[in-house]
């Protein structure tokens, strides 16, 4: 995938989308996508060729399920109407790359290395002015995408 522009999309059911943007391989911006203008905005600036997004099999209950996979289908059907390709990538399967477990905080023992990634990623990319929770939502956004980019090599 290089010279290419990769949009990464970790979907939110009531909060900000947070996204990473991928350009030759390498991160060149992140952040949260708050409504349709700013998600328009970002696609007619960077011109991502694919967007990858999350998509949530299991959550908590099933009405934030739902809300959920409402939440990753609209985006992917914007993202489609605005001539990007999409990839809706379940979270078992990028999670398990960075065996990053979606079950609470603190986590097991036996996540704790990969929730170390996460926070030195955090550190690395300088996420102070977002919230904890928002600095993991873009945490995630980015190892989505570098999930896809090491899988498509």
């Amino acid at each position: 995938m290089t010279n290419k522009i990769l949009l990464a999309i970790d979907p939110g059911a009531s909060k900000p989308h947070a996204y990473a943007l991928f350009k030759d391989e390498k991160l060149v911006d992140y952040g949260l996508i708050r409504n349709c203008e700013e998600l328009n905005y970002l696609v007619m600036t960077r011109q991502p060729e694919m967007a990858v997004i999350e998509d949530q099999h299991i959550a908590k209950n099933m009405r934030a399920g739902l809300k959920l996979a409402q939440a990753a289908g609209g985006l992917a059907e914007l993202l489609k109407y605005m001539d990007v390709r999409v990839r809706l990538i379940p979270a078992r399967e990028w999670t398990k790359a960075f065996m990053r477990w979606r079950k609470g905080w603190p986590p097991r023992k036996a996540y704790l290395p990969a929730v170390v990634k996460i926070t030195q990623l955090s550190e690395d990319i300088n996420l102070e002015k977002y919230t904890k929770a928002q600095t993991e939502d873009i945490c995630c956004a980015v190892q989505i995408g570098r999930y896809w980019l090491r899988r498509a090599d």
